[in-house]
């Protein structure tokens, strides 16, 4: 009982402190810049894989770069690599009521049985309350785009972004177009935690 106790708190403040994206019409932004991008370099698109989705993503980030004034190019200097992917969530379920248990043991000295009467249990309930049994969510699915820079003369990866959104918000290609102005936005800049608007 203490146990599930301090696995709903955990859950209640990770979820208060922003680490899921939670509100509807919202994503969690977060990057890292490891060196300045070079000023005046084009950059070179690319999936990591060429589903139909990613395919479809690509345009989306060609567009938004260009709209931020970023010249593209299929020889590029800066690679810029786009990765998806949906991670299911975590749920926990609470146990039906028992109001009466019964335990035995038996060994080779003795028999023994014990009867315990289930008074009081806040989560799944006892003689004198119904308790709250079902099933109750601890992490939001939620789907992810990543995106990481990389300097093509020498490898060096120069930023890495990702950005999550709960998966109850939208099909998931529409979600993850939504993303990406947010991205775009933090091209070679370091965010932490940042909640943003779905466009």
């Amino acid at each position: 009982m203490r146990l599930n106790f301090w696995i709903s708190v955990v859950a209640i403040v990770m979820t208060a402190s922003g680490v899921y994206a939670q509100a509807l019409g919202e994503g969690i932004l977060n990057s890292v810049s490891y060196r300045p991008l070079p000023t005046g370099e084009a950059i070179r698109v690319q999936a990591l894989d060429n589903s139909d989705d990613n395919l479809a993503l690509i345009e989306e980030v060609k567009k938004a770069l260009t709209a931020r004034g970023y010249g593209l190019a299929e020889d590029g200097r800066m690679i810029l690599t786009v990765e998806t992917r949906n991670e299911i969530g975590a749920w926990s379920t609470t146990d039906r009521r028992h109001v009466i248990e019964f335990q035995t043991q038996t060994n080779s000295h003795s028999d023994e049985s014990e009867v315990k009467l289930n008074l009081f249990d806040t989560n799944s309930g006892g003689l004198l309350n119904k308790g709250s049994s079902g099933t109750a969510i601890v992490t939001p699915s939620q789907y992810i785009v990543e995106i990481s820079v990389e300097d093509a003369t020498n490898g060096k990866r120069l930023w890495q972004a990702w950005a999550a959104a709960g998966l109850g918000q939208s099909d998931g290609l529409a979600l993850m177009r939504g993303m990406i102005p947010a991205l775009s936005d933090a091209l070679g800049k370091t965010v932490s935690r940042e909640t943003f608007q779905l466009r």
